[in-house]
């Protein structure tokens, strides 16, 4: 990646930057996107992003492409083979081109924060259920299966429109996914009700402190975790079941932080600097 620094040029009521000649150099397009948040803005050439893979594993091949932000992906392989990787990701088998099938994804979110939202609130919904013994394992499966289709969509989000938060929200997305793994192999471990309710309870906590905005909140649920998880070994019958119980209970911790950092950098002040050019 490479950067440049421009001036930015008042013409009447707007602002002009030129856009460095590199950029232009294979493509030509008639327009660009431009999208922006707090002191950032973002340019993408408009077109379509597609490739080719021929061979190897096929559900890897079709979730790389939609985790990387492609539009649509070619590839050879057997119609059953290319339609059962399609179920890990929101897209769709097009057509048929010369022995290739076209996979079109699909941006059913366009929201990095609505994604991260609905995968906590998959987290919470999951062990809450799991506490009151109303949930399944194959509830849980499918549960993970979204979930899944959730953290790999926040990667689209940001590799088709990069911003600074990406470095959050990836990060988010991750442990997220890993907790609700974790809780599925705590399910098969046949935990107790007492367990259930202690993680229950501490993703209820840092989903409220995510809500409440801010970083008390975030501080609160950090300075009590350690207590948290003493009293969770307490409660563990088998040496899997604590595995998986800390595991839980480590990537809340690991996402209360990853929140405290996005919390602090929301809250900072940008003031612009004067440089010659």
């Amino acid at each position: 990646m490479s950067s440049c620094l421009r001036k930015v040029i008042r013409v009447r009521g707007s602002y002009l930057v030129y856009l460095p000649k590199a950029v232009f150099r294979d493509v030509s397009p008639e327009s660009v996107e431009m999208y922006w948040g707090e002191y950032f803005v973002g340019i993408n050439l408009v077109g379509e992003r597609v490739a080719e893979v021929n061979g190897g594993d096929v559900v890897a091949a079709v979730v790389a492409g939609y985790a990387a932000g492609l539009d649509k992906l070619y590839i050879r392989a057997s119609r059953d083979e290319v339609e059962k990787a399609v179920e890990r990701v929101f897209g769709e088998v097009a057509e048929e081109e010369g022995g290739r099938y076209v996979i079109r994804y699909v941006d059913k979110y366009l929201k990095r924060e609505e994604v991260l939202d609905r995968m906590m609130d998959a987290l919470v919904y999951a062990l809450e259920g799991l506490g009151g013994g109303m949930t399944t394992l194959k509830t849980i499966q499918a549960i993970d299966d979204e979930v899944d289709k959730l953290r790999l969509t926040v990667n689209r989000l940001c590799a088709r429109r990069p911003c600074p938060r990406c470095v959050f929200y990836v990060q988010l997305a991750r442990f997220l996914e890993r907790a609700v793994d974790h809780v599925v192999e705590l399910q098969r471990e046949r935990a107790r009700a007492d367990v259930w309710h202690i993680l229950a309870k501490a993703s209820g906590d840092l989903r409220k402190a995510v809500e409440s905005g801010g970083v008390a909140g975030l501080f609160d649920f950090l300075r009590r975790a350690p207590s948290v998880r003493f009293t969770l070994m307490q409660m563990v019958d088998r040496q899997l079941q604590a595995l998986h119980a800390m595991r839980v209970l480590d990537y809340l911790v690991n996402s209360a932080e990853v929140y405290l950092d996005l919390a602090i950098f929301q809250s900072s002040k940008f003031k612009p600097t004067a440089k010659s050019l």
